[in-house]
């Protein structure tokens, strides 16, 4: 009876190994299944939420370009698109503006007039404007119905590494690393303010509402202004902590 019951034991723990075997098994393989199906989706979700992402937004993740365009002899550093989504813009090292047709990939035209590379680019909401900015501390205005030069706003000390137009189009923005932001308007081509930021700007964004812009800086910190007259509206920063 001894040997029974342990050779009844021997027999239950391989059965127990062999359940946890199969078990690792069937889950190594749910998992490469769901990798597979969901794997090109955000890491940060599970898959759960992964299928719900797909079933809301229809998420397709692209796997290769459609088209791919040798555009400037030196680096890219910016593109825009127009508000419709027609014409793609991009700048680079190579001092110059390009404006090429989405659909057909066909280049339309070349914008000139910059001395150095061009760091930031953006269409005016109303299509009428497109604006570039960069090492040579200027800021170029071309009409997009002409494509010639409307404007030059002049008057940072250092490279403009960002530039915006209003959600109105009436105003301009630029922000330099010689830590302002400088406002301009539209009808004049004049500065109707400049904002004192304490840090070299990186980067811009007037928010979707126009009231206020955002700008990041090399001392790690975020600013919010109000877009019509610069006053600070509020400033996070983990260097301040």
């Amino acid at each position: 009876l001894k040997m029974k019951g342990q050779k009844a034991d021997k027999l239950n723990a391989l059965n127990e190994m062999h359940e946890k075997r199969v078990a690792m098994e069937q889950q190594r393989a749910n998992e490469a299944r769901n990798e597979a199906e969901w794997g090109s989706l955000p890491d940060k979700t599970v898959i759960l939420d992964k299928k719900v992402w797909r079933e809301i937004f229809d998420v397709r993740i692209p796997t290769k370009d459609i088209r791919a365009t040798r555009a400037h002899k030196g680096q890219a550093s910016a593109i825009a698109f127009d508000k419709n989504g027609h014409i793609l813009a991009s700048c680079g090292t190579d001092a110059a503006v390009r404006l090429y047709e989405v659909k057909s990939g066909s280049l339309l035209d070349t914008l000139s007039g910059h001395t150095a590379s061009i760091l930031d680019i953006d269409f005016s909401s109303d299509e009428k404007l497109i604006m570039a900015a960069g090492n040579d501390a200027r800021a170029l205005i071309w009409s997009m119905e002409t494509k010639r030069q409307r404007m030059v706003l002049t008057g940072h000390t250092s490279k403009i590494c960002a530039c915006s137009f209003s959600t109105d189009a009436k105003q301009a923005y630029t922000g330099s690393y010689d830590r302002t932001v400088r406002i301009w308007d539209m009808q004049t081509g004049r500065k109707s303010h400049t904002i004192d930021c304490g840090s070299a700007v990186n980067y811009l964004s007037v928010c979707a509402g126009g009231n206020i812009l955002g700008t990041a800086h090399l001392d790690r910190s975020v600013r919010l202004w109000s877009s019509r007259d610069g006053e600070e509206v509020d400033s996070s920063s983990d260097a301040l902590k």
